[in-house]
């Protein structure tokens, strides 16, 4: 029971920081014109930021973001084209992978199957 409680907390504190730093995304894109943070920038919080804005892409790369986060992410400024990118990335990459998977597959069947033919053929 404590660790579902502790649990449960470490849960808010992460909805309470992803907030946070949205809302500071937000204020971000609006001060500076709708110009990204960079992860090398000068400006005050401005690394931090892009980090935030990194983890939110690989989230969503690895189809991790969870739909509650992405739907607040498109409400920032600026932000609903580049989710889009990630989200269309995460689909071809995906897609990428099956047919990947599904050709291993198929290459594996074939091989096991080449030995046997010629083994019979031999003999």
């Amino acid at each position: 029971e404590v660790l579902e409680k502790w649990a449960a907390c470490g849960e808010l504190d992460r909805e309470a920081s992803f907030e946070e730093k949205t809302l500071e995304l937000e204020a971000w894109m609006g001060t500076c014109g709708g110009k990204l943070p960079r992860q090398g920038g000068e400006l005050a919080g401005e690394a931090a930021l892009a980090r935030f804005l990194n983890r939110q892409q690989q989230l969503c790369v690895r189809q991790q973001l969870g739909a509650e986060r992405a739907g607040r992410l498109r409400q920032v400024p600026g932000i609903a084209d580049r989710l889009a990118r990630w989200e269309a990335g995460a689909l071809r990459a995906s897609k990428s992978s099956k047919e990947a998977g599904a050709e291993e597959e198929t290459k594996e069947s074939e091989g096991a199957a080449g030995p046997r033919r010629a083994s019979r053929a031999a003999g």
